[in-house]
């Protein structure tokens, strides 16, 4: 064989390689561009898929929506011409505590109870030869609580030594200082166990003495107006 026969054969396997790696470069990139065109493509159907799902969402959320504005009661308030003449929480609707040995009676909400802690005692004094009556009875409710204590040997220090000061309630028709300290948070209390203010002479017994406390969990000026209103219905028998 000739040196040009060779030179042919060598070319010719040149130029066959060269096909070949074309040829191997061509499926690689047409790999890519079909893949990539198969990921765009499948991407574009995702996006489109999730859209329409929020969609579907939103309007099964509007429908259910819908259903429940229209499966609510309509309530319709009637118009009332006439306003009542007593309110809910007036003293004409509250109950009435008498004691069994009928020496006082007094109003309490309708919604505060009343628990006897020490039931009506009577003695009878060795020197006057009058009867003295004995007994704790208290009212309590959310807002607090009033207590009647009577007897006689009551006493103690003046208002201002408690570290209070003097109010004025109308009980059994009379005006009747009680001592007044406000206590922690917006509890407010009046008591009468005092010197300058315990209560005596409000019965036919001389010697028979009340305290009154209470202890509230309101507003002042609330507390005050409410408990005056218990107070003021204290009645004893002529």
């Amino acid at each position: 064989m000739n040196e040009q026969n060779i030179s042919q054969l060598n070319e010719s396997a040149t130029k066959g390689s060269k096909h070949i790696w074309i040829t191997v470069v061509a499926v690689i990139v047409t790999a890519i561009v079909v893949s990539g065109g198969i990921y765009v493509w499948q991407r574009s159907n995702l996006q489109s898929m999730e859209l329409t799902w929020q969609q579907q969402v939103a309007d099964l959320q509007n429908q259910i929506d819908d259903l429940q504005q229209s499966s609510q009661p309509v309530v319709t308030t009637p118009k009332t011409t006439q306003q009542p003449t007593q309110p809910a929480n007036s003293i004409a609707s509250w109950k009435t505590y008498t004691d069994k040995k009928n020496i006082f009676t007094i109003k309490y909400p309708a919604y505060w109870e009343s628990e006897v802690i020490s039931p009506t005692t009577v003695s009878t004094d060795p020197n006057t030869n009058e009867q003295v009556y004995f007994g704790t009875v208290k009212f309590s409710g959310h807002q607090g609580y009033l207590k009647i204590t009577y007897g006689d040997g009551f006493g103690g220090g003046s208002c201002a030594l408690f570290g209070g000061k003097l109010e004025t309630f109308t009980i059994n028709q009379k005006e009747v200082n009680l001592c007044y300290k406000k206590l922690e948070n917006t509890t407010h209390s009046w008591r009468n166990n005092c010197s300058d203010c315990l209560v005596i002479n409000l019965s036919n017994s001389k010697l028979t003495s009340y305290v009154f406390t209470s202890e509230l969990n309101l507003p002042y000026k609330d507390a005050y107006s409410f408990l005056g209103q218990i107070l003021s219905t204290f009645r004893v028998p002529d």
